[in-house]
């Protein structure tokens, strides 16, 4: 067994950081194949510019000298006051050898001093596996996990061929790059908050929030720093309304590989082919500006037909089905 010792790390120290870095990185991609991780740039700034709105920690196994294992924990500051989100990594060389089991000690531990009851992990798994016969899906069953959101993970190989999508003339697609443009916040604001509040999350313990032009400002000036984002609004052409919108992120630092995140259609608004005409026209912005990129992910609920069946039109595949699980009070 190990006889790893468990420390928070000092972002501000770039040593003890990329070493945790390191050891985290290489223990969330190993034996995937189409992982997803931060880069260690914007995992730093995320870190070292912490949200005015959510907490982030990064926490280190060390033997000796040696970092074996990485942990990041995170939980928000306004809502989802019971819920601490924890992912632990730890590299396959180090594996069954204790240092898994240090980190969750200390999860459970610093949820305590939180007051916080529910903890909260994402396990990616091949598709068609039983997430209890995964590696880290044993770990997390002997914990009390239970699976409560199964969503597919969905990638693809950049640039995504032109797929034609007529535009319904009753809404006009906006795009842009980088911040939102000051007439589009209080739109933009409006779309994040009704995607809180319809985005699938099955029996997840989150709450629905209400999302102000201020937040989307402060959110824009911390993820510019690391990311270039890109968005797609549509509005009603009559009476300028928001409908619907979708946003990807492009990691400055790692630009091969991109997130396709928030796509959204208002549900008096759906039926008129705006999920597909959104993603449409995002990638065509996208595509002049990102000559590095190589391959796209998202991610999208079993349950939500309607996208699933927007992603396999641009030609998505299922790499993966993440689980998401939870641990709640005894």
């Amino acid at each position: 067994m190990s006889a790893a010792t468990v420390h928070e790390v000092d972002p501000h120290d770039d040593e003890s950081f990329r070493a945790w870095y390191d050891a985290f990185r290489d223990g969330v991609t190993a034996g995937r194949t189409a992982p997803l991780c931060e880069s260690y740039d914007a995992l730093a700034a995320s870190l070292r510019n912490p949200s005015s709105r959510k907490r982030r920690v990064a926490v280190a196994a060390r033997e000796g000298a040696v970092t074996v294992g990485g942990m990041l924990l995170e939980y928000h500051l306004e809502h989802d006051l019971d819920v601490v989100g924890v992912e632990i990594a730890v590299p396959e060389p180090q594996r069954r050898r204790g240092a898994g089991g240090s980190l969750w000690d200390h999860a459970t531990a610093r949820a305590a001093e939180l007051g916080r009851g529910t903890l909260s992990v994402e396990l990616n798994v091949p598709a068609g596996r039983p997430w209890q016969d995964a590696p880290g899906g044993r770990f997390a069953a002997s914990r009390g996990f239970t699976s409560e959101h199964v969503e597919d993970h969905y990638a693809r190989a950049w640039p995504v061929p032109h797929v034609p999508v007529a535009t319904d003339p009753a809404y006009e697609l906006l795009t842009w790059t980088g911040a939102t443009p000051e007439e589009h916040l209080e739109a933009y604001a409006a779309m994040q908050t009704a995607m809180s509040a319809d985005v699938p999350t099955g029996n997840l313990t989150r709450e629905a929030r209400t999302i102000t032009a201020e937040q989307i400002r402060e959110s824009d000036q911390r993820l510019l720093s690391s990311y270039r984002v890109y968005v797609a609004l549509a509005v009603t052409t009559a009476q300028r309304r928001p409908a619907g919108y979708t946003l990807v992120f492009v990691d400055r630092s790692n630009p091969v590989d991109g997130l396709q995140d928030d796509t959204l259609v208002l549900q008096e608004h759906r039926g008129h082919g705006l999920g597909a005409a959104l993603k449409a026209a995002n990638y065509a912005q996208m595509s002049p500006a990102e000559p590095a990129l190589r391959r796209l992910h998202t991610w999208t609920a079993q349950s939500n037909d309607a996208m699933r069946t927007v992603n396999a039109r641009f030609g998505f595949e299922v790499a993966e089905v993440m689980h998401e699980l939870e641990r709640r009070p005894r």
